[in-house]
C-alpha cells in the first residue's frame, strides 16, 4: 500500500518516511563541546547582500574499519559546497573520502514539486455548488506529474479518452496529497561522504567551507567632556549572520580588507568564543570601555588631499590640481590619546560612530564619523568637519621647467586667516608629487618630513590675524 500525505490551502507538506539508512547522522554537538572557527570577511560593496566566512566545523565520529557513510547536518543553507573541504585529524593518513555530496529539499512548494515530477500525485478541487446544495463537493484527480509551472500542474492520467490534463493552479485546489519519495526527504542542509577508513573507533573529523551572508561591522561611542579635552570611548562589533545555521561556542577572526589581497588585509581575535543563532545579530565588545583619555582639537589645511605620482617621469604640467588649488576649508579633527595608564590600545577595526558632549542636561549629540583601521596604541583622529572661523588658500607663485638640466623649481604660497577670538594651531600639509628626489630651497616657516613625498607646516595663528607660508622646492631627475 503506497503512503500519501496532504497539503490544504496550496501549503504542501509531505508526510515522507525515509527509508532504512546506515548513514551515521553527526549533528552539531552541545554548547561547550563544539569547536568551530569563523574567519569572518568584511562586506565593502554595497551591491552584495553581506559579507562570508571560512568555517573550520570540528566533531567527534565513530568510524567503523572499512567502508563507511557519515551525513552531517547543522550546515547552512548558504553553504558553498565547492569549497568543502574533510579530513580526519585522528588518522588523516589511512582515512580516504571517496565521495561527498550536499544534500538539501528546501521546504518551497516549487522546489519540493520538482522532486516529484514523474510521481504519482493527487490534486482535489473544489466545484461549484449545484443550485439544491449549500457546501461545493470536491474532484479528486489522481495521475503522474509531468510538469508545473507557476500557472498549471500537467499530469498524466490513467483515462484513455484524457491521458493528460492540465489544471489550472487557482485558488480552486483544496489540497495536494503526495506519495512518499524513495529515499525520503533530505528537510536539512546535510553534507555526505562516502568513507574507508582502515582504523576503528572515534575520529576527530574536520570540515572547512565558504558560507555567505555572515557579516561584520563596528560601531564606536565617544562621550567629550563639557571643555572637550577628555573622551570616554567603547567599540562594539555587530555580527549578522543570515547563512541559515547556528554557531555555537564559536571562535571568530574578522578580516578587514580584499580576500584577494590577504598581505594587505587586516586581522581581528574576539578574545572569547562566540554563540550566534541563524537570523540573529549580536554585539561583542572589541574596545574595552576607556574613561577620561586625553583629547584635542586639532585643525589641519590639506589643499590637494592624497596625491599619487605616476611612474612615467616627473609631473611637468604647471598646474595638474587646479580644481582643488584655492581650497579654503580648513578641517577639524579630534585626536584621542590611547596609551594612557589604564593600559594599552588593541588594534582597531575601521568603522563609524557617534560622538557625544556633556551638558547640563545630559549627553547631546555632537556628530557622527568614519575612521579607517588604527595601529595598536596610536591616536584615534576623528573627522569633525570644516573650522567655522578658519580659511586658508594656497596658489602656486611659480613654476620652471629646465629639461637641459633635468630641474622643476616651483614656489607655492598658503595664506592662513583666523577670526577666531583665541590663537589656533594648524598643520598645513603639503604633497611633493612631482617627482621623488627633492629639496625644499628656501622656506618662510619650519616644517617637517613626513615620508618620501609629504611635508608638512606646523603654524600658530594669532587671533583675528593672516599668516602667510611661502616654499620654494626644487625636483631633479
Amino acid at each position: 500500500m503506497r503512503r500519501i500525505c496532504t497539503c490544504a490551502s496550496l501549503l504542501l507538506s509531505v508526510c515522507a518516511v525515509a527509508m532504512a539508512d546506515e548513514a551515521q547522522t553527526v549533528p552539531l554537538p552541545a554548547p561547550g563541546q563544539s569547536d568551530q572557527v569563523l574567519v569572518i570577511y568584511k562586506n565593502s560593496s554595497m551591491k552584495d547582500s553581506g559579507g562570508f566566512a571560512s568555517v573550520t566545523d570540528t566533531r567527534l565520529v565513530d568510524l567503523k574499519a572499512g567502508m563507511n557513510q557519515v551525513k552531517w547536518i547543522d550546515i547552512p543553507t548558504e553553504m558553498n559546497f565547492a569549497t568543502t573541504f574533510f579530513k580526519s585529524l585522528t588518522a588523516p593518513d589511512s582515512t580516504r573520502v571517496l565521495e561527498q555530496s550536499y544534500e538539501f529539499d528546501a521546504p518551497s512548494p516549487d522546489k519540493l514539486l520538482a522532486r516529484y515530477i514523474g510521481r504519482p500525485i493527487i490534486i482535489n478541487r473544489r466545484q461549484p455548488p449545484l443550485p439544491d446544495e449549500k457546501t461545493r463537493s470536491v474532484e479528486s484527480l489522481q495521475g503522474t506529474l509531468l510538469a508545473f509551472d507557476q500557472n498549471m500542474y500537467v499530469i498524466q492520467t490513467e483515462n484513455r479518452q484524457l491521458p493528460a490534463q492540465m489544471v489550472p493552479r487557482g485558488n480552486d485546489i483544496s489540497e495536494i496529497k503526495l506519495f512518499d519519495l524513495p529515499n525520503g526527504l533530505v528537510a536539512r542542509p546535510t553534507l555526505e561522504w562516502k568513507i574507508r577508513a582502515e582504523k576503528p573507533g572515534l575520529h576527530k573529523m574536520q570540515v572547512t567551507y565558504e558560507t555567505s551572508k555572515i557579516d561584520w561591522k563596528v560601531d564606536y561611542r565617544i562621550e567629550l567632556s563639557k571643555e572637550m579635552t577628555a573622551a570616554d570611548i567603547s567599540g562594539w562589533v555587530m555580527l549578522t549572520n543570515s547563512s541559515g545555521a547556528s554557531f555555537v561556542d564559536a571562535r571568530i577572526k574578522l578580516i578587514e580588507g580584499a580576500s584577494d589581497q590577504a598581505a594587505a588585509a587586516r586581522r581581528y581575535v574576539l578574545t572569547s568564543p562566540v554563540s550566534i543563532s541563524n537570523g540573529a545579530s549580536k554585539q561583542v565588545e572589541v574596545l574595552k570601555h576607556r574613561e577620561k583619555l586625553p583629547a584635542q582639537k586639532q585643525f589641519v589645511y590639506d589643499a590637494l588631499g592624497p596625491v599619487y605620482r605616476g611612474a612615467d617621469g616627473p609631473d611637468r604640467i604647471p598646474n595638474p590640481f587646479s580644481p582643488k588649488d584655492g581650497k579654503r576649508i580648513v578641517d577639524t579633527y579630534l585626536e584621542i590619546t590611547t596609551r594612557t595608564s589604564q593600559g594599552t590600545t588593541p588594534p582597531l577595526p575601521g568603522g563609524c560612530g557617534k560622538i557625544f558632549i556633556a551638558t547640563e542636561m545630559g549627553n547631546e549629540v555632537l556628530g557622527e564619523f568614519n575612521i579607517g583601521p588604527t595601529e595598536a596604541d596610536q591616536p584615534l583622529r576623528i573627522p569633525m568637519g570644516p573650522a567655522p572661523d578658519l580659511s586658508a588658500e594656497r596658489t602656486q607663485s611659480e613654476i620652471i621647467v629646465h629639461d637641459d638640466d633635468r630641474t622643476i623649481v616651483e614656489t607655492i604660497v598658503i595664506t592662513l586667516h583666523n577670526t577666531d577670538k583665541n590663537a589656533v594651531a594648524i598643520v598645513v600639509r603639503e604633497p611633493l608629487f612631482r617627482w621623488s628626489t627633492w629639496e625644499i630651497n628656501s622656506s618662510s616657516d619650519r616644517f617637517e618630513k613626513v615620508d618620501a613625498h609629504n611635508i608638512r607646516f606646523p603654524i600658530e595663528i594669532p587671533a583675528g590675524e593672516i599668516k602667510t607660508v611661502r616654499y620654494t622646492v626644487r625636483y631633479s631627475w
